[in-house]
């Protein structure tokens, strides 16, 4: 079972739309296997379970591995053949100060279709931006992914695109 979870798992994030009918199988396994690991009941409601064992859900995984992955293109931790273009928010000399200024946020591109938003070069820097500032900044990626789990289990709820 933890390779069919894994294969989908890989299948749904890169590429393919993480739109919730194409998770719906690995979601349910996933709750399954939860509820297995907690001896809850087949009815019982997952999300405390998760919280209590601090696992996160598949679309946790999902924003937790992409913004893994975004925090090493923008540090050079990866060869510079990737194709994603990451484009870092500059200051204009006007003096307007909205909540994106001087927050190292990335622009996010315009996509064509909602298959675009599901695409690492969109749904990246989106990611980026949702992440807190203090988390952002962390230098060590260890760290970083530490930190970044506090917050994503914070996250009960993750819209997709």
């Amino acid at each position: 079972m933890q390779i069919l979870i894994l294969i989908l798992y890989m299948h749904c994030q890169y590429g393919v739309p993480n739109y919730d009918t194409k998770l719906k199988l690995l979601v349910l396994a996933q709750k399954c296997a939860v509820r297995l690991i907690d001896g809850a009941s087949y009815l019982a409601h997952t999300n405390d379970i998760f919280i209590k064992y601090g696992i996160l859900n598949i679309k946790q995984l999902w924003f937790h591995s992409s913004a893994c992955l975004i925090y090493n293109l923008i540090n050079n931790h990866y060869i510079k053949n990737i194709p994603i273009q990451l484009n870092v928010r500059q200051i204009s000399n006007l003096n307007i100060y909205t909540r994106t200024t001087n927050t190292n946020s990335l622009l996010l591109p315009s996509p064509n279709t909602n298959t675009g938003k599901c695409a690492l070069s969109f749904s990246g820097p989106w990611i980026w931006n949702q992440i807190p500032q203090n988390v952002r900044n962390f230098t060590e990626f260890s760290t970083f992914k530490k930190g970044l789990k506090t917050f994503t289990l914070t996250l009960h709820t993750i819209q997709l695109l």
